[in-house]
């Protein structure tokens, strides 16, 4: 067995974070509709990247040679993580205002 370096450790953490988040691409709205079409593609495509395990080992590879890539790939996944929890927070946020849209103004 491969012993992991401490920067690898830490990628495969994020990388079990991710993959542990719900995607469903209709969460992400964007009032400008080629914008929120171009960032579903990419999304799903990083969505993708994240279930291969072929893709997460030749990563955890590059993590050793290059310093570079390994600044890309934590901004990579720490960016995937926020934006789809903040897709899915704001989904749960516009659900719960639709159920709960009461003309009483007391609560």
């Amino acid at each position: 067995m491969n012993s992991f370096t401490r920067s690898q450790l830490k990628y495969l953490e994020l990388v079990g974070r991710a993959r542990n988040i719900p995607f469903d691409e209709n969460r992400i709205v964007k009032e400008d509709k080629q914008k929120q079409a171009d960032k579903r593609k990419i999304f799903n495509v990083a969505h993708r990247c994240m279930h291969d395990n072929e893709i997460i080992e030749a990563s955890l590879i590059l993590l050793k040679k290059s310093s570079i890539i390994r600044i890309a790939a934590f901004f990579i996944l720490k960016y995937y993580i926020k934006e789809m929890l903040k897709a899915n927070k704001n989904a749960e946020t516009a659900i719960s205002e639709t159920e709960n849209n009461d003309d009483d103004e007391l609560f």
